[in-house]
């Protein structure tokens, strides 16, 4: 599986596009911000990240951007965040403020232009 990111500016999207050999689907995840802002972390959904998918660390919740996103939210991928799906660190940064337990020291609270408006 091929996973590439395509710019959409009259959308202002980023789509995510999986293809196979007999099959392909494409998905929208990534609502890209205007020119210079930050994106949304996929976990804590504060604006914290410089780019989406280049392994940033979050400051608030510590999870480290893979490209990981709703169409694959319950997929442990390994890699950086090891044994814990995307879906998994949203219930613990709801629970306890962090992706991880292990991770509660190195988080901290959003700033006030990190809040998302909604």
């Amino acid at each position: 599986m091929l996973a590439l990111w395509l710019g959409d500016a009259q959308a202002g999207t980023v789509v995510g596009s999986v293809s196979g050999r007999d099959n392909s689907s494409v998905f929208t995840n990534v609502h890209r911000p205007p020119r210079g802002e930050p994106y949304a972390c996929p976990c804590c959904g504060y604006l914290t990240l410089e780019q989406r998918g280049y392994f940033e660390i979050c400051p608030v919740c510590f999870w480290e951007d893979d490209g990981q996103d709703e169409h694959d939210a319950d997929a442990v991928r390994g890699g950086p965040n090891g044994a814990l799906s995307l879906a998994q660190a949203r219930r613990n940064f709801t629970r306890i403020g962090a992706c991880e337990p292990r991770m509660l020291g190195n988080v901290r609270e959003p700033l006030p232009d990190e809040h998302p408006i909604n």
